[in-house]
Protein backbone atom coordinates (compact mmCIF):
# COMPACT_ATOMS: atom_id res chain seq x y z
CA UNK A 1 0.00 0.00 0.00
CA UNK A 2 2.84 2.40 0.84
CA UNK A 3 4.44 1.83 -2.56
CA UNK A 4 1.15 2.50 -4.32
CA UNK A 5 0.70 5.72 -2.37
CA UNK A 6 4.26 6.81 -3.21
CA UNK A 7 3.61 6.18 -6.91
CA UNK A 8 0.35 8.14 -6.80
CA UNK A 9 2.03 11.09 -5.11
CA UNK A 10 4.91 11.02 -7.62
CA UNK A 11 2.39 11.07 -10.47
CA UNK A 12 0.52 14.01 -8.95
CA UNK A 13 3.78 15.97 -8.58
CA UNK A 14 4.35 15.61 -12.33
CA UNK A 15 1.09 17.44 -13.07
CA UNK A 16 0.83 21.20 -13.49
CA UNK A 17 0.44 23.10 -10.23
CA UNK A 18 -3.22 24.03 -10.88
CA UNK A 19 -4.11 20.34 -11.30
CA UNK A 20 -2.15 19.48 -8.15
CA UNK A 21 -4.17 22.10 -6.26
CA UNK A 22 -7.44 20.73 -7.64
CA UNK A 23 -6.53 17.17 -6.58
CA UNK A 24 -5.43 18.37 -3.14
CA UNK A 25 -8.73 20.24 -2.73
CA UNK A 26 -10.71 17.13 -3.68
CA UNK A 27 -8.76 15.00 -1.21
CA UNK A 28 -9.25 17.52 1.60
CA UNK A 29 -12.99 17.81 0.88
CA UNK A 30 -13.33 14.03 0.84
CA UNK A 31 -11.51 13.68 4.17
CA UNK A 32 -13.52 16.50 5.75
CA UNK A 33 -16.83 14.99 4.68
CA UNK A 34 -16.06 11.59 6.14
CA UNK A 35 -18.72 10.70 8.65
CA UNK A 36 -17.86 8.38 11.51
CA UNK A 37 -19.05 4.83 11.08
CA UNK A 38 -22.37 4.12 12.78
CA UNK A 39 -22.19 2.59 16.23
CA UNK A 40 -24.20 -0.52 16.97
CA UNK A 41 -26.42 0.31 19.94
CA UNK A 42 -26.57 -2.63 22.39
CA UNK A 43 -29.84 -4.52 22.24
CA UNK A 44 -30.39 -3.99 25.97
CA UNK A 45 -30.30 -0.21 25.49
CA UNK A 46 -32.71 -0.36 22.54
CA UNK A 47 -35.06 -2.51 24.64
CA UNK A 48 -34.83 -0.02 27.52
CA UNK A 49 -35.66 2.83 25.15
CA UNK A 50 -38.62 0.87 23.74
CA UNK A 51 -39.98 0.31 27.26
CA UNK A 52 -40.10 4.06 27.84
CA UNK A 53 -41.12 5.35 24.42
CA UNK A 54 -43.16 4.52 21.37
CA UNK A 55 -40.77 4.72 18.44
CA UNK A 56 -42.32 6.19 15.32
CA UNK A 57 -40.52 4.68 12.33
CA UNK A 58 -38.42 2.45 14.59
CA UNK A 59 -35.79 1.60 11.97
CA UNK A 60 -35.23 5.27 11.22
CA UNK A 61 -34.95 6.15 14.93
CA UNK A 62 -32.44 3.37 15.60
CA UNK A 63 -30.39 4.34 12.56
CA UNK A 64 -30.35 7.96 13.78
CA UNK A 65 -29.18 6.79 17.22
CA UNK A 66 -26.44 4.70 15.63
CA UNK A 67 -25.22 7.83 13.87
CA UNK A 68 -25.58 9.92 17.04
CA UNK A 69 -24.85 7.49 19.92
CA UNK A 70 -24.32 10.36 22.38
CA UNK A 71 -28.15 10.65 22.46
CA UNK A 72 -28.70 7.17 23.92
CA UNK A 73 -27.80 8.08 27.54
CA UNK A 74 -30.03 11.15 27.26
CA UNK A 75 -32.98 9.04 26.12
CA UNK A 76 -32.38 6.58 28.94
CA UNK A 77 -32.31 9.42 31.48
CA UNK A 78 -35.17 11.52 30.06
CA UNK A 79 -38.22 9.52 31.25
CA UNK A 80 -37.28 9.99 34.89
CA UNK A 81 -36.85 13.73 34.35
CA UNK A 82 -40.07 14.01 32.34
CA UNK A 83 -42.18 11.98 34.79
CA UNK A 84 -41.59 14.59 37.48
CA UNK A 85 -43.55 17.10 35.35
CA UNK A 86 -45.68 14.77 33.22
CA UNK A 87 -46.35 11.67 35.34
CA UNK A 88 -48.87 9.86 33.12
CA UNK A 89 -48.19 11.05 29.59
CA UNK A 90 -47.17 8.79 26.74
CA UNK A 91 -43.76 9.50 25.19
CA UNK A 92 -42.88 9.18 21.51
CA UNK A 93 -39.62 9.44 19.60
CA UNK A 94 -39.28 10.21 15.94
CA UNK A 95 -36.77 11.60 13.47
CA UNK A 96 -37.74 15.00 12.13
CA UNK A 97 -36.46 16.52 8.89
CA UNK A 98 -36.42 20.23 8.18
CA UNK A 99 -38.26 20.64 4.86
CA UNK A 100 -36.11 23.67 4.01
CA UNK A 101 -32.74 22.07 4.80
CA UNK A 102 -32.32 18.35 4.06
CA UNK A 103 -29.14 18.20 6.14
CA UNK A 104 -30.91 19.42 9.26
CA UNK A 105 -32.27 16.35 11.02
CA UNK A 106 -33.22 16.03 14.69
CA UNK A 107 -34.61 13.48 17.09
CA UNK A 108 -37.90 14.68 18.59
CA UNK A 109 -39.30 13.48 21.88
CA UNK A 110 -43.05 14.16 21.95
CA UNK A 111 -45.02 14.25 25.18
CA UNK A 112 -48.64 13.33 24.40
CA UNK A 113 -50.65 15.17 27.02
CA UNK A 114 -54.21 16.05 27.97
CA UNK A 115 -53.13 18.79 30.36
CA UNK A 116 -54.37 22.26 29.46
CA UNK A 117 -51.98 24.00 27.08
CA UNK A 118 -51.05 26.75 29.58
CA UNK A 119 -50.23 24.23 32.30
CA UNK A 120 -48.41 21.93 29.87
CA UNK A 121 -46.24 24.75 28.49
CA UNK A 122 -45.45 25.86 32.04
CA UNK A 123 -44.36 22.32 32.93
CA UNK A 124 -42.32 21.98 29.74
CA UNK A 125 -40.56 25.27 30.48
CA UNK A 126 -39.68 23.99 33.96
CA UNK A 127 -38.39 20.73 32.47
CA UNK A 128 -36.24 22.73 30.06
CA UNK A 129 -34.93 25.00 32.80
CA UNK A 130 -34.13 22.16 35.21
CA UNK A 131 -32.86 19.55 32.75
CA UNK A 132 -32.90 20.12 28.98
CA UNK A 133 -30.90 23.35 29.00
CA UNK A 134 -28.14 21.67 30.99
CA UNK A 135 -27.57 19.14 28.20
CA UNK A 136 -24.54 19.67 25.99
CA UNK A 137 -24.75 21.77 22.85
CA UNK A 138 -24.06 18.62 20.82
CA UNK A 139 -27.18 16.99 22.31
CA UNK A 140 -29.41 20.06 22.04
CA UNK A 141 -28.41 20.47 18.40
CA UNK A 142 -29.81 17.02 17.54
CA UNK A 143 -32.56 16.52 20.13
CA UNK A 144 -35.55 18.43 21.45
CA UNK A 145 -38.79 17.86 23.32
CA UNK A 146 -42.24 19.02 22.28
CA UNK A 147 -45.81 18.79 23.50
CA UNK A 148 -48.38 16.90 21.49
CA UNK A 149 -52.14 16.72 21.77
CA UNK A 150 -54.45 14.06 20.41
CA UNK A 151 -57.17 15.05 17.96
CA UNK A 152 -59.83 14.53 20.60
CA UNK A 153 -58.35 17.05 23.06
Amino acid sequence: MTKLLEEAIATVFQLPETEQDAIATLIIEKLASKKPAPVIIPKTEIEAIERSYTLREKTEVIQFLENHPFLVPVLLEAPEKIRYYFPDEELFIQVDYDPENINYVQLVLSILTKITPDDAVDRLNKLDKNWSLSLSYQVREKFFTILEYSDDF
